[in-house]
């Protein structure tokens, strides 16, 4: 148990130092050529982008590692990939159900009602896009987080990361400003998409075993499972979205009473006060599917 928390804890720790380089080389080329009030434009979506993005999840992805990881302990590998079907299939609501509401409800409001600055109009409606990606692949990284292959969910956030700055890049050059860089984001979640799901189907059967022929999964125990799930992820969501409004309160504040010029210098600094963040993430993550694996064997030491 020592070295799987060691070993999971080690690779998601070198992944966040590496992908919050990447992040920061993200924010400052797209600085440099945006330039403050476009890229004050890009800053002010991206609260409401993880807001949603974190709603689309529903607390799932948690849930996800923990069951899988109780399942996994105790040999029932029918059931631990029932958990990431059912799972999977809620979060693909949600995601679109939420991605909806951003384009047609949500994103209007912000920018005509609450932001007062229709140029955001778009790049906000571009969010609702993103949260059907980001949720499918949020749910196979809860499976490889459930068996400790912390080393897939580095995968996939490299394809995302590499995707979204490439195509970021590529669009910004070429014109299209703020909203090119947010259709870069869309296609790196979905490049990150088709890696999380060539990895599902070619190395994950090799933790998780395909069904047994004889297992039966039936109505009744799809509900109950779902419920479960949901009951697990409803404090989960509340204190993520709770999180996620601590860290974005003073931007979307800033959105409804400054420029876009004043949030673009503020949107390039932000970052640099979450650097702290990055050794408790990576502990936290690793520390879920071992204490489910340790609580479903009675492994109380």
């Amino acid at each position: 148990m020592a070295n799987k928390l060691i070993r999971g804890s080690l690779i998601i720790f070198i992944g966040n130092i590496i992908f919050r380089v990447g992040g920061y080389f993200y924010r400052f080329l797209m600085a440099i050529l945006l330039g403050p009030v476009a890229y004050g434009n890009l800053g002010i979506t991206l609260p409401f982008q993880g807001i949603f993005q974190t709603l689309s999840a529903g607390g799932l992805p948690p849930a996800i590692a923990k069951y899988v990881a109780e399942y996994e302990a105790v040999g029932e590998h029918d059931m631990a990939r029932q958990t990431i079907y059912t799972a999977l299939q809620i979060m693909i609501f949600l995601g679109l159900f939420f991605g909806v509401l951003m384009i047609f409800v949500v994103a209007p409001f912000l920018a005509y009602n609450f932001l007062h600055k229709p140029i955001t109009l778009v790049p906000l409606q571009i969010v609702g896009l993103i949260t059907p990606f980001s949720v499918i692949v949020g749910a196979f990284r809860g499976a490889f987080q459930g068996v400790y292959k912390m080393e897939y969910i580095v995968y996939t956030r490299a394809v995302e990361q590499l995707g979204m700055i490439l195509f970021a890049t590529a669009f910004v050059l070429i014109g299209l400003s703020t909203v090119g860089a947010l259709w870069g984001t869309v296609l790196g979640y979905s490049l990150s998409v088709v890696a999380a799901l060539y990895i599902f189907k070619v190395h994950m059967p090799k933790y998780i075993p395909k069904p047994s022929e004889d297992f039966v999964f039936t109505m009744n125990d799809r509900i109950k499972l779902a419920t479960t799930l949901v009951k697990f992820s409803i404090p989960v969501i509340i204190t993520a979205v709770a999180e996620m409004l601590i860290y974005n309160i003073c931007t979307i504040v800033m959105g409804k009473f400054l420029t876009l010029a004043d949030i673009g210098f503020f949107a390039a600094a932000d970052p640099i006060a979450r650097l702290p963040l990055i050794i408790s993430v990576s502990i936290a993550t690793t520390i879920l599917p071992a204490s489910s694996e340790a609580f479903k064997v009675k492994d109380i030491d």
